[in-house]
Formats: C-alpha cells, structure tokens, sequence
C-alpha cells in the first residue's frame, strides 16, 4: 500500500484540478483509508466466533429482537446483514451500497441480486449500508440495478468479441456516475466480468 499511497498524492498533487469534485474526494478518501490500514495492520488480532450459525439467528434482548441472516454467493462468499424489525432498520453489511460504486471483485452478481431481493421483502424504513451515508429502501433497488446493468453491459460487450480495452472505455451510466468511487472501483468492475465472460466464452 506505501506504494499505492504515494502514487496516488503524486497523482492527486499533480493533476487533482483537473478531476470533478467527487472524483478528487474519492482520491483524498482512498488515501485515508490506505493510510489507515497501513497505521491498523500491526495491532490486528485474529478474533475467531463464539457463535455461528446458518440461514437465519434471532437474538431477544430487553429492549429490541434482532435478526441476522446469512448470505451465501452475493457480495462474497459469505456475507451477513442484521435486522431491526422493531426499528425497520436494516444493517445490510456490504450487500447494499448507498451511492457508492459496488465492488464486484469478489462477488457472484447473480446469487447477489437474488440476495437483494430476499432484503426487498423485509418492511425497512432506513438501512445502514457498508459504504455511504444512511439509506433507505429504495437503495436496495439500485444497488440491485447497478449489478444487473454493469453486468448485462460487459456481457453483451463480450459476446460482440470486443477487446478489454473497448470495455474500460464504456461510461459509466447514469446515475451512477454521479456515484463516489468510481476511479478506484468503476473500471475494475468492468475488468472482473470481462475476464470472467472472456474465460466462459474461450472455454464454451
């Protein structure tokens, strides 16, 4: 990251005023953050679970129920949201982005639009996303119609024999490009599904 870090000020110091504004605060984020990590590494301590469990656990405290439901193939492999129904707030973990471009590196788009749609049926009046501010019920829907369209884009790009180059030249459509992390995750989304369509297609 010491690398990352440094390429990145270099970047932003030299061409900084020539980005939009939510592109150049992107920069001084992932800066932050990457300095964060490097300052957090060395005091890490693995913490293994007291508790697991599969599908579904409730927990009935004195004052509210909480549910937590697991997610296989969405995010990742494995992914966790907690419930409120009380409240109707839901701490969706990284299934739900909230005006933030989704990382697909790691995730399975179909098994993570399936997930999204078990969270559309939960009465939620507010979610409190894995990145962005506070969210509502509605970002469910965009975080699923980011991964269904980002995905269809590159498939159909794929299928027309387009090279990767052609696909990293693709915009990014809106409202999502309005969206916070699109230099560091925009590109690298569409890189991930090429190779991944590329690999299927060359192997069909």
């Amino acid at each position: 990251l010491k690398p990352s870090v440094q390429n990145l000020e270099k970047f932003l110091a030299t061409e900084g005023h020539r980005l939009p504004d939510h592109d150049r605060l992107d920069i001084v984020f992932i800066i932050g953050w990457q300095r964060a990590i490097l300052d957090t590494l060395p005091k890490l301590k693995l913490r293994l679970p007291d508790i697991t469990f599969d599908g579904q656990l409730t927990i009935r405290g004195s004052r509210r129920t909480a549910e937590i439901y697991s997610f296989s193939n969405g995010h990742t492999d494995s992914d966790v949201a907690l419930y409120l129904p009380d409240d109707k707030v839901l701490f969706s973990g990284d299934l739900v982005f909230v005006q933030r471009h989704p990382f697909l590196g790691d995730a399975y788009p179909d098994g993570w639009v399936a997930n999204l749609d078990h969270l559309a049926e939960l009465p939620i009046e507010k979610i409190v996303a894995g990145h962005g501010p506070i969210g509502g019920p509605d970002d469910i829907a965009l975080t699923r119609n980011y991964i269904s369209q980002i995905n269809s884009m590159v498939e159909e790009m794929v299928v027309r024999n387009a090279s990767l180059d052609e696909v990293l030249a693709l915009p990014s459509p809106e409202p999502y490009d309005l969206w916070r992390n699109r230099l560091a995750v925009y590109e690298t989304n569409l890189s991930v599904l090429y190779n991944r369509y590329a690999r299927d297609v060359l192997s069909f």
